[in-house]
C-alpha cells in the first residue's frame, strides 16, 4: 500500500484547519484590539488631566490615574495599601527613577493637607513625570 500521507486528502480535515486558524487569528485581533483600546482611553484621560489649570487639582487627578493604572495592571491587593513613601518608590519601581524627593514632599502635602498648593512651576514637570511613567508603564 502506499505510505498516508502528512496531511489527510478528505476535505473536511481541510475546513478544521483552516477553521482553527481562522479562530486564532481572531482571538489574537481581538485581544490586541482591546488591548490598544484601553490604552487609548488611558492616554485620552491622561490628555484631558493635562489641561487642568489647577496644579494642585492636576497632581491629585495624576495620581488618582496612576493609581487606577496601577490597580489594573498589578492588582488591588498589591496597590491598595501603598501610600507616601511606599507608593513613590512602587512609582520609581520601572525602569528608570522618575520622581524625586522634592516631588515626594510635595504630593504627601497635596494629598495629605488640605490647604496646601502646589507651585504653579511644577505644572509642566507633573505632567512630564507622569506622562513618563504612563507610557513605560503601559
Amino acid at each position: 500500500p502506499a505510505r498516508p500521507d502528512v496531511f489527510p486528502l478528505a476535505i473536511g480535515w481541510w475546513f478544521l484547519l483552516a477553521g482553527i486558524v481562522f479562530c486564532c487569528v481572531l482571538i489574537i485581533f481581538i485581544a490586541m484590539r482591546y488591548c490598544f483600546s484601553q490604552r487609548r482611553l488611558i492616554l485620552t484621560e491622561l490628555k484631558r488631566i493635562s489641561s487642568i489649570q489647577n496644579t494642585t487639582s492636576l497632581l491629585t487627578e495624576m495620581n488618582n490615574l496612576a493609581k487606577k493604572i496601577a490597580i489594573l495592571k498589578y492588582g488591588r491587593e498589591k496597590i491598595a495599601p501603598l501610600y507616601e513613601q511606599e507608593w513613590i518608590d512602587f512609582l520609581n519601581s520601572g525602569k528608570k527613577r522618575i520622581f524625586s524627593q522634592d516631588y515626594v514632599d510635595i504630593l504627601c502635602k497635596t494629598l495629605y493637607t488640605k490647604e496646601y498648593k502646589v507651585p504653579d512651576s511644577w505644572k509642566k514637570r507633573i505632567i512630564k513625570d507622569y506622562s513618563a511613567w504612563v507610557k513605560q508603564t503601559l
